[in-house]
Formats: C-alpha cells, sequence, structure tokens
C-alpha cells in the first residue's frame, strides 16, 4: 500500500472529521424533545423570571418546548439536588444562584451535592448589583464616612438583609471584616420587610437589590453612597462603586449560571452555552432583565468551573469568619 503524501492529507482529515463529528451530531439533533429548566425558588423572583424570559428565547431558537419547573426549598438546595441527580442528556438543567452554587457549601452541613464536583457548567446568566442604601438620618456621605460613623458609634450601626447566609449579609460581613466597621445584622425573612424597615427608620443601612431600594432613594425616603460591582452600573450610573469609594478591591454581587447534570458531553455543553450567551446577550433580553435589577454577564465553561471554585473559597472565609449559621 503507498503511503505518500496524499495518504498523510487524507488521514489528517479523517480525523478532523472524527473529532468534529460530535460538535455537528449535537448542533443537527439537540434538543429533540422538551427540555426542563429547574429552578430552586418560587415563581415571581429574580431567579424565575430570568429562566423564563432565557426559556421563552431557547423555545423559540429550538424550535422545542422548554419548560420551567419551580421547586423551592432549603435555600435552593433541593433543585440543585434534584438536577445534580438526573441523567445528564441535556434535558434537565439548573438555574442556580450565588447561594445554591457557592455559598451553601459552608452553609449548610452535608449538602448532598458539591457545585465544582457535581455539575456540568454551563453557561453564566446574570449579574445581580446591589446599592449600599441608608437611612438618611445616617449623616455619611460615602463609605469611608459610613465606616468612620460607625466605629464611633456605641453599638454600631445596624443593617438589614433578607436573612442569615443571604448576599446582603454577607456582603455586610466583607465589609466588616475588610474595613473594621462597626455593624450589627438584622436578618428578615425577605427583601420586602427589610426594606419597609430599613425606609422606616428601624435599621440604619444594607446591601439590597437595585429594585428594592432605587425608588425610595429616587423618592428621598433613602439615601445610596455606592454600588458593589467592581464597576459603575447603567441603572444608577451616579453611584460610585465600593472601590472607588476608598476600599480597592472590595465587591460583591450575585449571580445566576446555568449547570447541568456531571458528564454531559462537551459539546452540548459548549452549544448551551453559544445558545444562552446568545440570549442574555440580545438587546431586548437585557431591557427585560434591567428592570429587576439584573444585568447580562456570559462566561465560557470552563472559566464558569474555576470562578464556582474561586466563589466558595471566598465566601467560605467569610461565613467562617462571621460565625454565620443558617435560620
Amino acid at each position: 500500500m503507498l503511503r505518500g503524501p496524499l495518504h498523510v492529507v487524507g488521514t489528517v482529515i479523517l480525523c478532523a472529521v472524527l473529532v468534529l463529528l460530535p460538535e455537528v451530531s449535537v448542533a443537527n439533533t439537540y434538543p429533540a424533545k422538551p427540555v426542563k429548566i429547574l429552578v430552586g425558588w418560587a415563581p415571581g423572583g429574580g431567579v424565575d423570571v430570568t429562566a423564563r424570559l432565557i426559556a421563552q428565547k431557547l423555545s423559540s431558537a429550538w424550535g422545542q418546548q422548554v419548560i420551567v419547573e419551580n421547586r423551592p426549598g432549603a435555600g435552593g438546595n433541593l433543585a440543585a439536588d434534584l438536577a445534580a441527580k438526573s441523567a445528564p442528556d441535556g434535558y434537565t438543567l439548573f438555574l442556580g444562584t450565588t447561594g445554591e452554587l457557592a455559598v451553601n457549601t459552608t452553609l449548610f452541613r452535608n449538602l448532598p451535592y458539591h457545585p465544582v464536583r457535581d455539575f456540568s457548567h454551563i453557561a453564566m446568566a446574570v449579574r445581580v448589583p446591589m446599592i449600599l442604601a441608608m437611612h438618611p438620618s445616617v449623616p455619611a456621605k460615602d463609605v469611608r464616612a459610613l465606616v468612620d460613623y460607625s466605629k464611633s458609634q456605641p453599638n454600631g450601626l445596624t443593617y438589614a438583609s433578607p436573612g442569615n447566609g443571604s448576599i446582603g449579609h454577607l456582603t455586610a460581613e466583607l465589609l466588616k471584616s475588610a474595613t473594621g466597621a462597626k455593624l450589627l445584622h438584622i436578618p428578615y425573612k425577605g427583601a420586602a420587610p427589610a426594606t419597609a424597615d430599613l425606609v422606616g427608620g428601624q435599621v440604619q443601612m444594607g446591601f439590597s437589590s437595585l429594585p428594592a431600594v432605587l425608588p425610595h432613594v429616587q423618592a428621598g425616603r433613602l439615601k445610596a453612597i455606592a454600588v458593589t460591582t467592581e464597576g459603575r452600573v447603567e441603572a444608577a450610573p451616579e453611584l460610585p462603586t465600593i472601590s472607588e469609594s476608598g476600599f480597592p478591591g472590595l465587591s460583591a454581587f450575585g449571580w445566576y449560571a446555568f449547570v447541568g447534570p456531571a458528564g454531559m458531553p462537551q459539546a452540548m455543553v459548549d452549544k448551551l452555552n453559544r445558545d444562552i450567551s446568545e440570549v442574555v446577550s440580545d438587546p431586548e433580553v437585557k431591557s427585560k432583565l434591567a428592570p429587576q435589577g439584573l444585568e447580562s454577564w456570559t462566561m465560557p465553561p470552563r472559566e464558569l468551573r474555576d470562578y464556582f471554585g474561586a466563589e466558595i473559597a471566598r465566601w467560605q472565609k467569610v461565613v467562617n469568619a462571621a460565625g454565620i449559621k443558617v435560620d
């Protein structure tokens, strides 16, 4: 048999075709039936709204029904565990938050899944910036002045959060540990009662989502001094970041990301990443996310896996240092 240059070229071409076959197969056949997106929270909240908005767009793009199924309970852990134990065929996905996919690893004992080991890491969807807001009776005009003022008070300043282990709670504890601010946590059962007491002056400050407090800031019932992201946010461009306010590198925010059971074919993960990233980058989708205080955010699968690991390590330090326990 002749093994000249043409044989070598033919072999190279054949190998390339074989490598590309899984990609072509996935692109042509997936999804072949309805896809389910699990959400660990009740209908109507930011996670649910995001899942349904993306599901609608994916349904149109794929020509297949994409169903959002709410499985609330245990801080989102029930849905996360169900997703982790599903078949890795791409027909059960999970839209999880910072809680289920980072914080809860430390916050809950005997968590039945691990965010890095037990999932295929598909796509980041959005980030959730927060505002540092205060009751107008607090005289501070910026973050540094707030920290100094808290240290001057015999009992420090009280801050509200939607509950123990929430991103608002963790961000305040991060500020406390990084700056020495004197802060006392007052947990509530949800953002609505926390915001109501902040407006009423029963508590003095808090880290809250933009939709929860921005209307009160605009009406003069609350005072906002910073956002928690690395850069300024489109919804409130006049507000500086905490880094700009004298504490470089201090940032924190929530996020929602898509994962599936471990063992999904990489070609399928890559297709899902492309399709979901395209949806969340769509101007129409961005305009619908904005009223929920959400910003589109994309990330490649391998980078997402590494990001989960970094977030777990980061929040583990905060949870352990503050001695945070779930209700």
